[in-house]
């Protein structure tokens, strides 16, 4: 007699597609500081696998409010198809286990449904100063504390400190990786998020005199470039310790004008449709209306950093400057990356990537070589 006892390989079936769940482990295991992992379908009142739900631990518990899974998902997207990449991706502390010492994964997917619920009364309210995390802005992530130079990075536009979570694993030599933590994301949440330049410059710039010893450098993406560029200007302008390097990718020189594309006015799908258009999101991110639901607020206050921007002349940083730009970039040509040039009054370089808007992280080994290397030279 035959008993059929379920497939060996937890294959399952999603939109015509077959998929080994096994597969996606194996690649969230090879994410830095992901401990164990563990993938779960998300079935139907029908009965049908219309996604899978990814819930993993790390080696060392991150900050409050720092566990962002964009992370994780953004490594999924190098390696997998989109209809591989799961809808929910939470990270947990342990997994829970039923009777017979297994993964609970009812209990798992229970806690998924309840993390997706958003506090009623949070919603929308800013905490004020006493209310919000404590601890320094400036940790490091992964980096030791002998360190002899501290690397400053902000991050694009939606995005929060963890991006370069992988840059403080030891890629760069003497280098610590430093997250710069905006207002409106992971552990400052519960703050507005600002949608000035100017305003993020005035914010950070007091943390950054307060509370960073020199020597420093700043490194900023995209949205996260204006912002670090304003930022040396603004600690010129208080009379704090200025960076030693200022390290840009993903945007035009400041002074440049940009088109003008409201995308701050767009509801999620409409920005999804524009986001598809202009090239640089990952399809998974695109495809995916939860997650776009969640960050829409965050990426309309930071497209409106860009929008309402207003260049002012001033003398060139008193720094070299050294700018990322990409061959495929479809929001910043390299003519455009070129004119970052009259802003460095201490030197400036132009050094090119084969890829898109986000190939500062697809060829993260390059840059980090490139950055280690200038520092060296400026110690």
């Amino acid at each position: 007699m035959l008993h059929y006892r379920g497939r060996v390989d937890r294959q399952v079936k999603i939109s015509g597609h077959r998929v080994e769940l096994e597969e996606i482990e194996a690649v969230v295991r090879r994410v830095p500081g992901a401990r164990a992992c563990v993938a779960i379908p998300v079935v139907t009142a029908q009965g049908e696998v219309r996604s899978i739900a990814l819930f993993y631990t790390t080696d060392e518990a991150p900050p409050r409010g720092d566990d962002d899974p964009l992370a994780v998902r953004a490594q999924l997207a190098r390696q997998l198809p989109g209809y591989m990449t799961p809808s929910v991706i939470l990270r947990v502390e342990a997994f829970p286990v039923t009777a017979n010492g297994k993964v609970d994964s009812a209990a798992l997917l229970r806690l998924a449904r309840s993390a997706s619920r958003p506090s009623r009364a949070r919603a929308g309210r800013t905490a004020p100063a006493s209310e919000r995390p404590a601890g320094s802005p400036w940790l490091p992530f992964g980096a030791a504390p002998e360190a002899g130079i501290r690397l400053l990075c902000l991050p694009h536009a939606g995005a929060g400190a963890t991006v370069y979570r992988s840059w403080g694993a030891g890629s760069l030599d003497g280098v610590a990786v430093c997250p710069v933590q905006p207002p409106g994301r992971e552990k400052r949440r519960r703050e507005a998020a600002l949608t000035s330049a100017a305003g993020l410059a005035r914010l950070l710039a007091a943390e950054v005199v307060k509370d960073v010893r020199p020597p420093y450098a700043l490194f900023g993406h995209s949205t996260g470039a204006l912002v670090a560029f304003e930022l040396s200007r603004q600690i010129r302008r208080v009379g704090g310790p200025a960076p030693v390097h200022l390290f840009v990718s993903g945007r035009p020189a400041p002074q440049l004008p940009l088109p003008r594309t409201r995308l701050s006015g767009l509801s999620v799908p409409e920005l999804a449709a524009v986001l598809r258009k202009l090239g640089g999101t990952p399809e998974e991110v695109l495809n995916d209306e939860g997650l776009l639901a969640r960050i829409h607020p965050l990426l309309i206050a930071d497209f409106q950093v860009n929008e309402e921007y207003a260049y002012q002349p001033e003398d060139p940083l008193p720094i070299r400057v050294t700018v990322f730009g990409a061959t495929r970039d479809a929001g910043t040509t390299l003519d455009q990356a070129a004119g970052w040039e009259v802003q460095a009054g201490n030197g400036f370089r132009l050094h090119t990537l084969d890829g898109g808007h986000f190939a500062v992280f697809d060829k993260a080994p390059e840059v980090h070589e490139q950055i280690a290397k200038s520092l060296r030279a400026q110690s």
